[in-house]
């Protein structure tokens, strides 16, 4: 799928559909604008967040589509780069796009990037890799300049793109890179579920959860001393001073919990008043056709409702309110991931990792004392080296000495 979406990106004036067991799964029509074949393999919803590219200096002309910084992506998956057509993966380009977009977008997230370069065949060697998939540019520090001058201009100027009529085909039919059409379906809203029920104090009871909780037992050896910067818990112990992200403690509870509901099939799920619609890229849903009973698994109920078009009906009883359509593109980008790299007996654990990131507390957010010893409790019977399901630390410690050879208390 991926090679026939590289080509097609590629060749909007070639027809490409793909045919399984005599069913037509995909077809994109010829078409003379770019942005129409964009529109059919990404989306309307995410097309209309692109900004177009229209670069030139001296031999090297850059064409193509940018993400503004409204959109962002949690893996490089939506960046394509060509060069003089032919699809590569090259670091230089790269790299010069992260560099663009450093300030723009959050660490850790990714743009949508669909660059077409063009320079004179002396100007690069193809013959780097066996498939030709890599190339090698005579001088790399221009390239990476020039791609990285190029996307910062078209980022700061006023986007155009998502409010533009173009030609769909010779008929004169046209379409717009705004909203949806209207379906008779629901706005998006948050689902208000609380994730603390404070009338109980220090808990991590989810309301009418029906899964395992956090019950708060006797009080931790740790003495809370306060908050930093709404993000780290601030406690001193017998060993010296303990850091811990509320974040990532907070998600690796959370984890644990989903897991164990998920084992025993007891992951809740609430049905929405009115059905969320949603526009899916071809390969997102591509990835959704091929996880169904998984997403289902995850608590989100999700039909077909026309071409790409799908309408969320239940979601996950989770504890901080989301955006489904946005935790559900992420969890499609996940199983975009282990499907590519042949690891689908992972596909579970993303989704859980994905549902514990998006419900866990955030940073940046004042805690009341009792949540913080509720947290701090729960934590007890972990060890000091527990970890995100991500990876990232929940503890740092600060021994007491350390503390005197900073103060000159001890050599």
């Amino acid at each position: 799928l991926n090679h026939f979406l590289r080509l097609s990106l590629a060749h909007p004036s070639v027809s490409f559909k793909i045919v399984h067991e005599g069913r037509l799964l995909y077809e994109y029509v010829k078409t003379d604008s770019a942005r129409v074949r964009v529109e059919a393999i990404l989306g309307r919803e995410m097309t209309s967040h692109f900004q177009p590219i229209e670069f030139e200096e001296g031999e090297i002309r850059l064409r193509g589509f940018a993400s503004l910084p409204s959109f962002s992506k949690g893996n490089g998956d939506g960046i394509y780069l060509y060069v003089n057509r032919r699809f590569v993966k090259d670091r230089i380009i790269y790299k010069a796009i992260v560099e663009a977009y450093r300030h723009l977008i959050p660490s850790g997230r990714f743009p949508a990037v669909i660059l077409f370069m063009t320079l004179p065949p002396s100007a690069i060697d193809v013959n780097v890799h066996p498939t030709k998939a890599e190339v090698k540019f005579k001088d790399p520090e221009r390239v990476f300049r020039v791609v990285a001058g190029a996307l910062s201009s078209a980022l700061t100027s006023p986007p155009p793109f998502a409010k533009r009529k173009v030609e769909r085909d010779e008929e004169g039919l046209r379409s717009s890179f705004g909203e949806p059409p209207d379906l008779g379906l629901a706005k998006p809203f948050s689902v208000s579920t609380p994730w603390i029920d404070r009338d109980r104090g220090a808990s991590y009871v989810v309301k009418e959860a029906g899964i395992p909780a956090w019950e708060v037992g006797n009080k931790s050896s740790l003495r809370i001393l306060g908050q930093v910067r709404g993000t780290y818990i601030l406690c001193e112990g017998d060993e010296g001073l303990i850091l811990i992200d509320q974040h990532a403690a907070h998600e690796r509870l959370l984890y644990e919990k989903y897991k164990k509901a998920h084992e025993t099939g007891s992951l809740p799920a609430e049905k929405l008043l009115l059905p969320i619609p949603m526009e899916l890229s071809t390969e997102e849903s591509f990835v959704w056709m091929s996880y169904l009973e998984e997403i289902k698994s995850m608590g989100f109920e999700i039909d077909g409702i026309g071409e790409r078009m799908v309408a969320i009906r239940t979601v996950p009883k989770v504890t901080e309110p989301f955006d489904p359509k946005v935790m559900v593109r992420e969890l499609l980008e996940e199983l975009s991931f282990v499907k590519r790299e042949g690891k689908g007996g992972e596909a579970v654990h993303k989704m859980l990792v994905s549902l514990a990131c998006h419900s866990a507390i955030r940073a940046n957010f004042v805690l009341r004392r009792e949540e913080m010893e509720g947290l701090v409790e729960a934590l007890r019977p972990f060890p000091s080296s527990l970890t995100c399901p991500h990876g990232r630390p929940v503890f740092f410690v600060i021994p007491l000495e350390e503390l005197a050879r900073q103060f000159k208390r001890k050599e």
